[in-house]
């Protein structure tokens, strides 16, 4: 493709958004445009649906598939939670593929860090049973291999994919020993957790500013360095899709 024709194309925004639990990321991410599907590893997508309780026209654009809630081992003609996700993901792959259109405009995994715990429970009772490990419910390590292989796997997939996507992350705090700084790190198991930002052009932090308000921290700071934008926007903006596509 000549870079005059991606000039030309869609205005896709692929989002990696972080944050602390209660900052916002889910409630915010439905801010998107059009028919949603949300990938629900946390099982709290019922936080979105009390929020939007009265905007019923947009609650019937949300498509939630409570992943989180599906049985890791699967059983009596249900499938274990994880083959249910992939097998969902690789109908929108296929349709990608042909160079049909997908049946929503964005897509949001809720969160990456529990989908992270469900492929490791996923090894241990599922796909993986039977390798050597310490014992039977803890992952080996080259479990934690296998893990971020998967992952880049999906979320690169995502990435191709002819849609917005949104990907949410757990952080955590964590202090620097040397330094004395402390900072805000993606709750994810091994190397991954530094490498994740690298496929996404923008990573933000959701948080509540000293007014209350929730928004999104677009440009790293000491505190954030994993922030960044390839858009002309503010070091901070309100936490709304329309914010984001004010500038490219």
């Amino acid at each position: 493709m000549k870079l005059d024709q991606m000039q030309s194309g869609p205005d896709f925004v692929k989002l990696l958004l972080l944050g602390e639990s209660g900052a916002g990321k889910t409630v915010n991410a439905i801010t998107f445009p059009g028919e949603k599907v949300v990938a629900d590893f946390d099982n709290k997508i019922s936080s979105a649906a009390k929020f939007y309780s009265k905007d019923k026209a947009l609650l019937a654009k949300v498509d939630a598939r409570q992943y989180g809630k599906m049985s890791i081992k699967g059983g009596a003609g249900v499938k274990p939670r994880m083959k249910s996700f992939l097998d969902d993901l690789q109908v929108y792959f296929d349709l990608q593929n042909k160079g049909q259109k997908l049946p929503f405009e964005t897509l949001i995994i809720d969160t990456v860090s529990t989908m992270a715990d469900s492929i490791l429970e996923d090894y241990r009772y599922v796909s993986q049973l039977g390798i050597k490990r310490p014992n039977q419910d803890q992952n080996s390590q080259s479990d934690y291999g296998l893990l971020a292989t998967h992952v880049k796997q999906i979320i690169t997939g995502c990435l191709a994919l002819d849609c917005h996507l949104v990907v949410i992350g757990h952080t955590q705090r964590e202090k620097d020993e040397t330094t004395g700084i402390i900072t805000n790190q993606m709750m994810f198991p091994g190397a991954m957790s530094n490498k994740m930002g690298i496929y996404f052009e923008e990573t933000y932090l959701a948080k509540i500013n000293s007014s209350g308000q929730h928004v999104w921290q677009t440009k790293a700071d000491a505190k954030s360095p994993f922030c960044k934008t390839a858009r002309n926007l503010p070091a901070e903006i309100p936490a709304n899709f329309a914010e984001i596509v004010k500038a490219r």
